[in-house]
């Protein structure tokens, strides 16, 4: 049965609030299962938005390119963190 669509306009992008879940956490690193208890949003949505995340993130790197979520494996599980790009001071020549 089709929902109307102010009521599917309504609903966040799961992935705008996974994005902004890591940037206001981003002093940790956290498992899909944390996400996913931290957005409300069901383990199965998170689990696989973490893995298209994943894949950008590698392929950001192989690039040579920035991506703010960077994921590691640590004993097994996948954690995932806000990383925002910092900021490189120039020096002057000498």
């Amino acid at each position: 049965m089709p929902i109307p669509a102010p009521e599917f306009d309504a609903v966040e992008d799961p992935i705008i609030v996974i994005r902004e879940f890591l940037k206001r956490n981003s002093r940790d690193a956290w498992t899909p299962e944390e996400i996913s208890e931290g957005t409300g949003i069901d383990m199965t949505t998170v689990y696989h938005i973490c893995q298209l995340l994943r894949a950008k993130y590698i392929e950001s790197e192989t690039k040579g390119e920035y991506f703010p979520v960077r994921s590691i494996e640590r004993i097994g599980q996948t954690y995932f963190k806000w990383s925002p790009k910092s900021r490189k001071s120039k020096s002057a020549p000498e």
